[in-house]
């Protein structure tokens, strides 16, 4: 306060020399760093106190603010998981039903597959049974041939 009140007075007078005007100068650098010195230390009640808490007031607020959005992060990730969730469960369910059809359909086919087996198969045995009736036809045709020609 002291040096306050003695910078206050040096700069209401008329300075003459340069000394003057260098101690004026010094006691304002001197002045600004002891009241600097006073706001870090937290000397100043009044306008540090409002100080704080405006900067703990802000900051409260800013911490609102995130947690708020971390908050809202979290809802839009667990929707995020349970839609996620949900499409895999229709993946699923559409990929068994898939399975389940073309488990039908290649049943079906080996079914039907056994089916023409066994076409084939009595095919062959009828066709073997007319080769055999067509060899004895022609045997008798080359017999009774035989006996007409002579």
């Amino acid at each position: 306060q002291i040096l306050s009140t003695s910078t206050t007075a040096l700069s209401a007078t008329k300075l003459s020399n340069e000394f003057e005007r260098a101690v004026l100068q010094l006691h304002q650098q001197i002045l600004d760093m002891v009241e600097e010195c006073l706001i870090l230390a937290g000397a100043r009640h009044g306008e540090m106190g409002e100080c704080l808490t405006v900067k703990t007031s802000a900051n409260a607020e800013f911490l609102d603010f995130l947690e708020a959005q971390a908050k809202t992060q979290v809802k839009v990730l667990e929707v995020e998981v349970r839609a996620g969730q949900e499409l895999l469960r229709l993946h699923k369910t559409q990929h068994e039903k898939e399975r389940v059809e073309l488990e039908e359909e290649i049943t079906a086919l080996r079914v039907g597959r056994t089916e023409t087996e066994r076409l084939c198969a009595e095919l062959r045995a009828d066709l073997r049974k007319c080769r055999s009736e067509l060899a004895c036809h022609v045997a008798n045709a080359t017999d009774i041939q035989r006996y007409v020609c002579c």
